[in-house]
C-alpha cells in the first residue's frame, strides 16, 4: 500500500470515528434517524467498521480493505435511499457516508484484468484461494453490502408512539409553548435546568400555556413516557409534573432502562404512580409530533394567533422561553 494512500485512509477513518463520536455525544440536539443492524445500533456499527478499517490499513491488507469499503458503500447507498424515502436527512449520517465514499476513492486502483469491462469498472479485490490468486469485482461486494442492509436493517425516521390526548397543559395565556424532549437526550437534560425558572414564571403568572411532549428518540423513552403518565394521574399541578420530570431525567442519566428498575427508582424519589391505559395519551403525543414535524430533541414550538415558530437548539429554546417569561 502506498504511504500517501495509507495516511489518507487512516485520516479518513479517524474523521469517521470523530463524526460518530460527536453524534453519540448529542451536544446540541438529538436528531431522530435511528437504526439497527442485527440488533446493534448503527453508531456502534459505524465505530466498529472504522476501527476495522484502521486495523486493515495499518496491517497493509489491501484486498480485504477494498472488500470492506465496497460493502460499506453498498450499505451507505441503502441508507441514503432510506433517508430520501423517509424525507428525513441526518447530517451526521451523510457526513459519515461522504467519508466512506472518499476512503473508497482513495483506495481505488485499476483492475489488472485486461478487457474486464463494466463488471470491474469500480475495481477489484484479489485473494489467494487454493494456492491460486483470484480476482473479484468490487461491485459484487457493493451489491452484497446493499443486500445485507436490505435484509437486516431496521430503522425509523419519525418519532412515533405506535398504537399507544391529553398532554397536561400548565398555565394560561395567549402563547402556547410546546416542549419536545427525550429523557435520554443530554441537551434536553441540561436545558431543563436552564429553563426551569423561566417556566415557573410563565406558568405562575399565566403568561403562557406550557405543554411537555415526551418524544421517543431513545428506545426506552416510551417506557419513561408511560411512567410520566402513570405518575401525573390525579396530579394537575405544575410543581408535581416538574418534580416527576426531574426524577425521570435523573434516572435516564443513570441509564435505568428496565421497567422494574425504573419503578423502584421513582419510588425512591418519592414519586407515586398509578398504572393504567396510556393509548389515548400517546395518540395525542403522536398527533402533536406529526403536526409540528418533529425530528429532533430538544425542540420547542411557540404557537400564537399569528402562527407557529419552531426552535431546535438548546440555546435558542432557552433564550425564547426566557424572553416570554419577562
Amino acid at each position: 500500500m502506498r504511504h500517501g494512500r495509507k495516511i489518507l485512509t487512516l485520516l479518513l477513518a479517524g474523521i469517521g470515528i470523530g463524526i460518530v463520536w460527536y453524534y453519540i455525544q448529542c451536544e446540541d440536539s438529538c436528531a431522530y434517524l435511528a437504526g439497527e443492524l442485527m440488533g446493534l445500533d448503527l453508531k456502534t456499527v459505524g465505530l466498529a467498521f472504522m476501527l476495522a478499517v484502521i486495523i486493515a490499513t495499518a496491517a497493509g491488507i489491501q484486498s480485504f480493505l477494498k472488500m470492506m469499503l465496497a460493502g460499506g458503500i453498498g450499505g451507505e447507498v441503502y441508507l441514503i435511499g432510506y433517508q430520501f424515502e423517509q424525507d428525513v436527512f441526518c447530517p451526521y449520517c451523510l457526513a459519515f457516508a461522504a467519508v466512506m465514499f472518499a476512503a473508497f476513492a482513495v483506495n481505488y486502483s485499476r483492475p489488472r484484468i485486461s478487457g474486464s469491462g463494466l463488471v470491474y469498472l469500480l475495481g477489484e479485490a484479489r485473494f489467494r484461494i487454493a494456492g491460486k490468486e483470484r480476482s473479484f469485482p468490487l461491485i459484487a461486494f457493493i451489491a452484497a453490502g446493499y443486500a445485507f442492509f436490505c435484509l437486516l436493517f431496521t430503522g425509523s425516521a419519525m418519532p412515533v408512539y405506535a398504537y399507544e390526548p391529553y398532554p397536561r397543559i400548565f398555565g394560561k395565556g395567549p402563547v402556547e409553548i410546546r416542549i419536545y424532549t427525550d429523557y435520554f437526550c443530554s441537551p434536553c437534560r441540561a436545558m431543563e435546568k436552564d429553563i426551569e425558572g423561566a417556566l415557573d414564571e410563565i406558568v405562575h403568572r399565566n403568561k403562557g400555556r406550557v405543554i411537555f411532549i415526551d418524544t421517543p428518540i431513545h428506545r426506552s423513552t416510551v417506557l419513561y413516557a408511560k411512567y410520566f403518565v402513570y405518575s401525573t394521574r390525579g396530579k394537575t399541578d405544575y410543581a408535581s409534573a416538574k418534580k416527576i420530570r426531574k426524577v425521570l431525567f435523573e434516572a435516564a442519566g443513570q441509564n435505568v432502562s428496565n421497567e422494574q428498575a425504573l419503578a423502584d427508582y421513582l419510588k425512591r424519589g418519592g414519586i407515586r404512580f398509578n398504572p393504567g391505559e396510556t393509548r389515548d395519551v400517546f395518540t395525542s403525543y403522536d398527533r402533536y409530533i406529526r403536526e409540528d414535524n418533529i425530528h429532533s430533541t430538544p425542540t420547542c414550538v411557540i404557537a400564537t394567533r399569528n402562527g407557529k415558530k419552531k426552535y431546535t437548539s438548546r440555546n435558542e429554546i432557552t433564550e425564547v422561553i426566557r424572553s416570554i417569561s419577562k
